[in-house]
C-alpha cells in the first residue's frame, strides 16, 4: 500500500467517527442529516440506550413510558427501537 491510499483510508475513518459523534449529540427538530454540512444520512431507528440518551432519560424510565403507552416504539423482532421523528413529536407535544 502506498502512502496516498493509507492517507485516504485514514481520512475516511476520521470522517466516519466524526459523523457518529455528531448524530449522537446535535440533532435538532428531526433533521435527518448531521450538522457538519455533508449529507450523510443518520440512522432513523434508535436503540433503547440511544433513545434514552437522546431524550435525557434513563433506560428504565423509557421502558416505563413504553409500558404506559405514552411514547411510541417499533418492534424489530425481539428488539425495541425508537423512530427519531416520533421522539421529536413526543418532545414537541410536551411543550407548554
Amino acid at each position: 500500500m502506498d502512502e496516498k491510499n493509507v492517507e485516504r483510508i485514514a481520512q475516511a475513518v476520521v470522517a466516519r467517527l466524526k459523523a457518529e459523534d455528531v448524530w449522537r449529540s446535535n440533532i435538532v427538530d428531526g433533521n435527518p442529516y448531521n450538522t457538519t454540512g455533508n449529507k450523510e444520512l443518520l440512522p432513523r431507528l434508535l436503540t433503547v440506550k440511544e433513545a434514552a440518551c437522546y431524550l435525557g432519560r434513563s433506560v428504565s424510565a423509557l421502558y416505563k413510558l413504553v409500558w404506559r403507552k405514552q411514547i411510541r416504539s417499533v418492534r424489530h423482532g425481539r428488539n425495541l427501537r425508537f423512530d427519531r421523528y416520533e421522539l421529536n413529536r413526543w418532545i414537541m407535544s410536551d411543550k407548554v
